[in-house]
């Protein structure tokens, strides 16, 4: 279960699923063994920090909302853009924890999640992440 609670909310504005808008996106994937699984970046500085990362392998933990786990190194992001809750599909990053984290259900029950930096969307069917291992190893590459 993704709980961040180490930026607290006065640095989040409490725009509970609110997702960045994706004017311009860079295509990326995220590959689980011989699955792989499309998505988008926006261009906030979370984004632009993660891409020059790329590739990227990272061990994450699936929980009943989403998978997620510690990265070794935090990504740059801009305070104003930490925001409170989620939509299903979100790929975000938690501030203060370094939790790098893909969301794919519960955006209903969101608002009640510490800050996250949302940065990113699933383009694939959110259904494909429930035949995926509760622990896995995912290699996020850039396609553009």
């Amino acid at each position: 279960m993704l709980v961040i609670t180490s930026l607290g909310t006065s640095g989040a504005k409490a725009e509970e699923g609110k997702t960045k808008a994706m004017a311009k996106e860079t295509r990326i994937t995220l590959t689980i063994k011989d699955t792989v699984i499309n998505a988008v970046l926006n261009d906030s500085k979370t984004s632009k920090d993660l891409l020059d990362r790329l590739p990227l392998t990272l061990k994450l933990q699936g929980y009943e909302f989403d998978f997620c786990g510690v990265m070794s190194e935090g990504l740059a992001y801009e305070e104003s853009e930490a925001t409170i809750g989620w939509k299903n599909g979100d790929i975000a990053f938690g501030p203060g924890a370094n939790w790098f984290t893909i969301l794919y259900g519960g955006e209903e029950q969101s608002g009640d999640s510490g800050p996250l930096v949302k940065f990113g969307r699933i383009t694939d069917p959110l259904s494909r992440l429930d035949a995926l291992p509760r622990s896995i190893s995912v290699t996020l590459a850039r396609t553009d």
